[in-house]
């Protein structure tokens, strides 16, 4: 496989297989995954067949037996191609530009700039660089034709290859029987290189299609450390793991499988799988998920899933699907050209026998016709009139501008986004911002900031007591911890002390004050930490920690303290207490806030009449008070969404007759992020949401939403243009060669200005950006 329009044909030979559900090809990988209907058994002898028959080979790939969750339950079909190991990650179609690139320029310039057309040297010149040119960069094309031939079928290789060969042949044959007759070399190279650009484009652009899921596979370590029966650990490669085996889990460790703890206590980073900013505490029972990160402790866990049975595994699965699932606008001239290719050749043909047969007929044809226009002189014999309007058509009919129009305009398109700090994957993300009606958000790191933050406090000592501001109080105790939430607290103090308030407080006076000194310090691990402090009484410890803690200690309850509970819980927000021994000092809210540009673009995209809707695996409270704060509809709230349930619930979306757009940044996102009619990954987001995302938002403001919905539109119109006028220019020119109103060289200069107004239209784009 050379190019995408052999990847697509090979994935339509293998879904027309009986039994086949679906299936992905990997370009670049030279690979082919293959899923059938349950219950259904597909030889593999029969896949072969039909990418046999479709003009390609392919051979079953040997099992790694790596159960690596990237490998999703799906059956591997073959290597397509002649090709047993993944393909290098260089561009395949570099050298084919290098090679004709210059070659082409060199040859323009000399023809139509210099005039040296004529000069027996440069024709000479001309004659080994096109040489050089076929047989180095046409060999693509060529094999290409010949493998669809064999097979009784064309594409847009055989054309391809039949307008380059015969500028070439006809040049070759002119070179050496009429000295002085104008050549095509020039031509017959340039085509070759303007499609080998087209492939180029194309190409880069989908070297990172499958990136998304090799990004899953980094997640998981490649070893774990297992106890056996006597309890000695060993470190053993993840593949070797089982159910039922006991690992040890340090403090950063990456959790390789999917788990159920057995002993210890701890809490995990589980944000990029379930959208939870808040790390989860976990006991004996609790379950820990593939993927995720160890924060502090030491654990002993049992295996309960491996490879593709974890959840990880199925959030791959997921995204393979939905990838593999789409279509692109860049199919439109490949889907035309089974029947574009053979009615030129037969039109070519056609007026090569008018010509050859009644040349007289057809000049008085076409004084009649269009007495006006400038005819081309006849060559003085029929033969060479026939040729002429042979290569004519094929020349005229060369689909470079067909083959331009997308990856130029998508480029052009690309380059302005990045310019504004949006990357736009490929044409597919920019072929479903058309007919967007709904948008539908993720809730952390996208309209909130992804990480805890001590939003509010309330002070319950008495004033004459309130020397040390309570966020500063509760640094003392939080700063030596590592915790996600300590860390959010000392931040909030250092933010209260450096600029004399924090967003959410009253921005009164808040003096420096001097921290008390510690004569000693514990933390009660996943409950809170206690500290006393130096000449102050032992048996009334500082206490910073969780509400449930604090209550089996003995603390009283209060209607300052269920005040504060009440308005918290309100808010979608955790509580931290500080106390002197069982005295409540202050509560402490900690939540996900809020992104100060969320409301904003919420109210432009419903003034624009799309409908936005939040679908978030964090708690139902939490939702729905950050969607009050943006302004999202209460009944377009879904909380406790599952990765499988966002792209349930998105579905339920397009069932209402939306087209649905998801914005997201976690690992649990890029199933929505991929299934989606057009997926958004904000800034800051994982890797894996990014590869699964259709735009990338690398400012951190939010409205980038807006202005990159905006800007592919204008892309999406720019690029439908360019098709119009590459179909355009092909129906208009061919007719015209055919009846002979267009000369070899006129046909070259119109297929080259063909291909120059579709780059300049293109070009439009970055003037803007």
């Amino acid at each position: 496989m050379d190019c995408g329009n052999c990847a697509r044909a090979v994935t339509e030979a293998l879904r027309s297989v009986e039994g086949v559900s679906r299936a992905a090809v990997d370009l670049h990988a030279g690979r082919a995954r293959v899923h059938w209907l349950t219950g259904r058994t597909v030889d593999p002898a029969r896949l072969i067949s039909a990418v046999e028959k479709a003009g390609y080979r392919a051979h079953p790939e040997e099992p790694s037996g790596d159960p690596s969750p990237a490998s999703p339950g799906a059956a591997p079909a073959g290597s397509a191609p002649g090709t047993g190991t993944p393909k290098t990650t260089a561009n395949p179609w570099s050298t084919a530009l290098w090679l004709g690139g210059p070659a082409t320029l060199l040859l323009l310039a000399g023809d139509w700039l210099a005039g040296w057309g004529m000069h027996r040297g440069f024709q000479a010149v001309a004659l080994i660089l096109a040489t050089v040119v076929q047989a180095g960069v046409g060999w693509r094309f060529y094999r290409g034709a010949w493998r669809q031939a064999r097979v009784g079928r064309s594409n847009m290789d055989t054309l391809v290859s039949l307008g380059s060969s015969t500028a070439y042949l006809w040049s070759l044959w002119l070179f050496f029987t009429q000295p002085h007759a104008h050549l095509f070399f020039a031509e017959s190279v340039s085509i070759l290189s303007l499609i080998s650009l087209g492939h180029a484009l194309e190409a880069r652009m989908g070297a990172k299609a499958g990136d998304a899921l090799k990004v899953l596979m980094d997640l998981v370590p490649a070893t774990a450390h297992r106890l056996d029966a006597e309890g000695r650990e060993s470190e053993v490669p993840v593949g070797a793991l089982r159910p039922g085996d006991r690992l040890r889990m340090r403090p950063g460790d990456q959790v390789p499988v999917d788990a159920v703890v057995l002993e210890g206590e701890s809490s995990a980073d589980e944000s990029l799988l379930t959208g939870e900013a808040m790390p989860v505490r976990k006991v004996p029972g609790s379950v820990l998920l593939a993927g995720s990160t160890h924060v502090e402790g030491s654990l002993v866990v049992r295996v309960s899933a491996t490879g593709e049975h974890t959840g990880l595994a199925r959030i791959a699965a997921v995204v393979e699907r939905a990838q593999s699932s789409r279509a692109s606008v860049q199919r439109l001239a490949d889907q035309v050209s089974s029947v574009f290719v053979p009615v030129v050749v037969v039109i070519a043909l056609l007026a090569a026998v008018a010509w050859g047969w009644a040349p007289a007929t057809l000049t008085a044809w076409q004084t009649a016709l269009a007495p006006w226009l400038w005819h081309p002189q006849s060559t003085g014999s029929a033969i060479g009139d026939a040729v002429s309007a042979f290569c004519s058509v094929l020349i005229v009919a060369c689909p470079c501008a067909m083959g331009l129009a997308t990856p130029v305009a998508l480029m052009a398109g690309i380059h302005a986004a990045a310019r504004r700090g949006i990357l736009i994957r490929d044409a597919v993300a920019l072929e479903k911002t058309g007919r967007l009606s709904a948008l539908a958000f993720d809730k952390t790191g996208t309209l909130t900031a992804g990480h805890p933050t001590l939003t509010r406090w309330m002070d319950l000592r008495p004033e004459e007591a309130r020397g040390i501001p309570l966020p500063e109080l509760a640094e003392t105790l939080a700063e030596r911890s590592r915790h996600p939430v300590s860390r959010a607290v000392v931040t909030t103090a250092q933010a209260l002390r450096n600029r004399g308030s924090v967003p959410g407080t009253d921005p009164g006076p808040n003096p420096r004050s001097t921290a008390p000194r510690l004569a000693s310090w514990r933390e009660w691990r996943g409950q809170g930490i206690e500290a006393v402090v130096a000449g102050s009484d032992a048996s009334r410890p500082l206490r910073l920690g969780s509400l449930g803690w604090m209550r089996t200690l003995g603390m009283p309850p209060s209607p300052e303290v269920e005040t504060g509970i009440a308005r918290a819980a309100e808010a979608g927000r955790s509580v931290l207490v500080l106390a002197e021994g069982v005295v409540p000092l202050g509560i402490l809210e900690v939540g996900d806030a809020v992104r100060a540009d969320s409301p904003e673009v919420i109210r432009r995209l419903e003034a624009l009449g799309l409908e936005t809707w939040l679908i978030s695996g964090d708690a139902e409270p939490t939702c729905r008070a950050v969607a009050k704060a943006v302004g999202i509809p209460r009944e377009r709230v879904r909380a406790e969404c599952r990765p499988e349930d966002k792209v349930r619930i998105l579905g339920e979306i397009r069932s209402r007759g939306h087209r649905v757009a998801f914005v997201g940044d976690g690992i649990n996102d890029s199933p929505a992020l991929a299934a989606a009619d057009l997926g958004i990954a904000v800034a800051q987001a994982s890797d894996v949401a990014r590869e699964a995302a259709d735009l990338v938002l690398l400012r951190p403001d939010l409205a980038a939403v807006v202005e990159a919905l905006d800007l592919s539109a204008r892309t999406l119109r720019t690029l439908r243009q360019n098709l119009f006028w590459a179909f355009f220019y092909n129906a208009a020119a061919v007719p015209l060669a055919a009846l002979g109103f267009l000369s070899p060289v006129v046909c070259a200069l119109a297929m080259g200005l063909s291909d120059l107004i579709v780059i300049g239209n293109a070009l439009r784009l970055r003037r803007r950006a």
